[in-house]
């Protein structure tokens, strides 16, 4: 196999790989980047039918990642009035993603649920996040704890933590709380956690959030 076919089976590959993307915008980088490399593949092969498909397939994955770069995304956040037991829209949340929460959580457990305030994320009218936490007195000072901070695959692009730390800050402020805290463990949550601003406190398996 030459150097050629590798490049070949390397964009192949590639496009193979975005199918399997949850997120639309990975999706259609990957799928760009995929068929881009496919095409020049025909190209330099001179297989032109290969070559005008794939081309054909860059220019539509350009074609929708700025249609979605220009759109603007409508959050809204409900803070819940009922706990876990009598919100049957945070039981239908949880109840869609459980097994995808305990990959990120695995200490997840819907009793530590009941104790928590619960707060959901709609994007564009579709609920995407639900976050949930809890005030607690440590050696004499409040701190808010996160329980789970969880949000649907199709939506992880950090916007919906951008708009509920921002309204969470807010509200912990006019609580008197200027630290937030919450458990690692999922090494794609310790990095989601330590670019919104949480740092390792003493425990490594905790991160805070101080000065908020």
């Amino acid at each position: 196999m030459n150097g050629l076919e590798l490049f070949g089976y390397f964009g192949s590959m590639l496009v193979a790989i975005s199918l399997m993307m949850s997120n639309l915008k990975k999706l259609r980088w990957i799928n760009l980047f995929g068929s881009s490399t496919f095409a020049t593949y025909g190209l330099l092969i001179k297989a032109w039918p290969v070559f005008f498909l794939n081309g054909w397939i860059a220019a539509v994955d350009i074609f929708y990642l700025w249609l979605l770069y220009r759109q603007r995304d409508q959050f809204s956040l409900i803070e819940l009035d009922l706990n876990y037991d009598k919100s049957k829209l945070a039981q239908l949340f949880v109840g869609q993603y459980q097994n995808d929460i305990k990959r990120f959580f695995s200490r997840f457990s819907i009793h530590k649920l009941k104790e928590c305030q619960l707060i959901i994320t709609f994007r564009n009218l579709k609920p995407c996040g639900l976050l949930a936490y809890q005030l607690l007195d440590k050696n004499g000072e409040t701190k808010a704890w996160i329980e789970l901070d969880y949000v649907s695959p199709e939506f992880r692009d950090y916007k919906n933590a951008e708009v509920v730390f921002l309204t969470l800050k807010e509200r912990l402020k006019q609580a008197g709380v200027n630290s937030i805290e919450t458990l690692g463990g999922h090494q794609a949550h310790e990095q989601y956690l330590q670019r919104i601003g949480f740092t390792q406190s003493g425990d490594p398996s905790i991160f805070e959030m101080k000065n908020i």
